[in-house]
């Protein structure tokens, strides 16, 4: 019997395109979207799970790349640019959220950075699940086991209890490697669909 389900949030509850962070750095740095991908690829950790800070990580790239950008410059085009490609908010689906927690205990749990937060925050996003998972505050990020252990054993949730969600299949592939039932979200329907055919109900 399911008692939890777990949310991603960018793909899911935000519907902004794939890629972001590398079409920001396509974009800033005039790369193109293979270079960007590898720079974002190969730096990206230390700034999800919290080891380094947004203005931290775009010294760093910044330096790689041989450019003299303010940090400070950056950090204020990143947020402008996040909030353009964050506006389309699902609805529907925090509807259902909302309904989900009649009888469900219903968590998100994203890989994202302060930058990011803000931004959620500011918009009341986490407001509608009963607690937020943060890959920079727990310092796990998907599909590594501990990013789904950490925060079953936070929530007391046994995980063939619990659904994740999520819009990367590799995402959801880690939440079944550890017992728990995943979703690849698609699209609104198609969850609804996945989530009465796991019995949940509502």
């Amino acid at each position: 019997m399911i008692k939890n389900i777990f949310f991603d949030l960018g793909g899911v509850v935000i519907t902004h395109p794939k890629h972001i962070n590398e079409k920001f750095l396509r974009q800033q740095f005039s790369l193109s979207f293979p270079q960007a991908r590898k720079v974002w690829l190969e730096n990206r950790r230390p700034l999800l799970v919290g080891k380094e800070t947004d203005r931290e990580f775009l010294a760093k790239v910044s330096k790689k790349l041989h450019r003299d950008d303010s940090s400070e410059s950056l950090w204020h085009q990143w947020w402008d640019f996040y909030q353009e490609v964050s506006k389309d908010i699902n609805w529907p689906l925090l509807e259902l959220v909302k309904r989900l927690k009649r009888s469900y205990k219903i968590y998100l749990l994203t890989d994202t950075i302060a930058l990011h937060d803000r931004y959620h925050q500011q918009k009341g996003l986490y407001d509608y699940f009963e607690r937020v998972f943060k890959s920079f505050q727990e310092g796990f990020m998907k599909p590594s086991k501990e990013a789904y252990l950490n925060p079953l054993r936070q929530t007391q949730s046994k995980p063939d209890e619990s659904v994740f969600v999520d819009d990367l299949e590799e995402n959801v592939k880690g939440a079944e490697a550890v017992g728990m039932q995943g979703v690849v979200y698609q699209n609104f329907r198609q969850l609804k669909s996945q989530l009465r055919d796991l019995e949940v109900k509502f």
